[in-house]
């Protein structure tokens, strides 16, 4: 849009947002049951490769490097389409970005679908960097500010505003609305939603136009018939239900409910993702469940064993204690039986109780050796095995 036509976009009443509105808010009144149209889709076949980021995991740092060679064997499987199923937290911003760098660098070969279960923060990015998002009806997806930036107030200035440009970037190249996803990761934007009389709608930051009209010494005001809602207030961050998230567009339809026994950690109805995006033919060729698996159960036995780092220094030192005075014991049994039979008749009773309690001394240390050794055992076993499913 040229600087003419923006000048007249403002000054003309917020009209011109209004009208265009209707291809903005993708999918937004389409029922969750029917998918939206998707440009010719609905009698071709479409392959997928599914990448879980799924579970406790957040995106840690090396999620990255597993992404990549998911990436490579969803390109060598020839897969037309890669199903990111998201249930997480969030995590690291520098691995986020370069997880939308690969995601960038992929966009030729590979087309990106987002099955969300849960996408917080960095997660809800991941998600609207990809063209087609389809939520669970359970699933919820936001919430992105960044946190844990530098105290010095130019750096985290900085370090924000580049990572801002990253996002941006990557959502508005998915064809994704770029103010929602500014409103999940910025407490400062105020954010609205104009309907026109027609039914169209649009989202806006009102101070921004309201700005831009000022300049020029004008006035914004709505069209006769059109009406405006606050959908942001400032100090605030969007998160999205699934309606929410149908009625904005941001996704293209909500999975229902799958009946298909559970069999792996992707509880998920992937079968239907497909028709959601208007595809009569959608067939998985690969998936790196597996893959990320393993991955979580590293990175989950790694911070298992910090989180109880300082219990293995105790029991090691408790069991040296231990193992001394369980030796003391043995050699003092040990030296008493050997003596005993040097020993008057009379002696005797009095060595068998000292043998006696010494062995019952004994039997106490070892099974407490044998308790720290189990618990030793335990916490190098790492983490409990999760159960499958969500």
């Amino acid at each position: 849009m040229g600087s003419g036509d923006r000048a007249r976009w403002v000054v003309g009443l917020l009209s011109l947002i209004c009208s265009a509105a209707a291809t903005t808010s993708r999918g937004a009144d389409v029922p969750s049951t029917i998918p939206a149209a998707s440009g010719g889709n609905s009698a071709a076949e479409a392959t997928y490769y599914t990448i879980p980021i799924i579970k406790q995991v957040t995106i840690e740092e090396g999620t990255a490097e597993r992404f990549s060679k998911a990436l490579d064997a969803a390109r060598a499987a020839k897969a037309s389409h890669v199903l990111l199923v998201l249930d997480t937290p969030g995590g690291r911003v520098d691995e986020m970005n370069l997880m939308l760098e690969l995601m960038a660098a992929s966009a030729t070969e590979l087309k990106f679908v987002a099955l969300v279960h849960n996408a917080g923060s960095a997660g809800a990015v991941l998600a609207m960097s990809c063209p087609d998002v389809v939520i669970t009806p359970s699933g919820a997806m936001g919430a992105a500010a960044m946190v844990g930036l530098p105290d010095d107030a130019r750096r985290r200035m900085k370090f924000e505003s580049y990572a801002l440009a990253k996002v941006r970037a990557a959502v508005e190249a998915a064809g994704n609305d770029v103010l929602i996803a500014r409103g999940m990761m910025e407490p400062g934007l105020r954010l609205a939603e104009v309907t026109s009389r027609d039914g169209a709608r649009r989202i806006v930051d009102p101070d921004e136009v309201g700005k831009q009209a000022k300049a020029r010494g004008k006035k914004a005001k709505l069209p006769d018939g059109a009406k405006i809602r606050t959908l942001k207030e400032k100090g605030t961050l969007i998160s999205l239900t699934p309606d929410e998230a149908l009625e904005l567009g941001v996704v293209r339809g909500i999975v229902q409910t799958s009946q298909r026994p559970r069999t792996s950690d992707i509880d998920l109805p992937l079968d239907e993702v497909g028709p959601l995006l208007g595809f009569e033919r959608w067939r998985e060729v690969g998936s790196a469940e597996a893959m990320m698996r393993k991955y979580r159960a590293g990175l989950a036995a790694q911070d298992h064993k910090a989180a109880h780092a300082h219990e293995l220094q105790k029991i090691e030192g408790e069991l040296r204690q231990l193992q001394e005075r369980a030796a003391s014991l043995q050699g003092q049994i040990n030296s008493e039986q050997a003596n005993i039979e040097n020993l008057p008749n009379s002696a005797r009773p009095s060595a068998m109780n000292r043998i006696n309690a010494w062995q019952a001394q004994l039997t106490t240390i070892n099974g407490q050796i044998n308790a720290l050794n189990k618990r030793k055992r335990d916490i190098n076993a790492g983490p409990p095995k999760p159960k499958t499913g969500f």
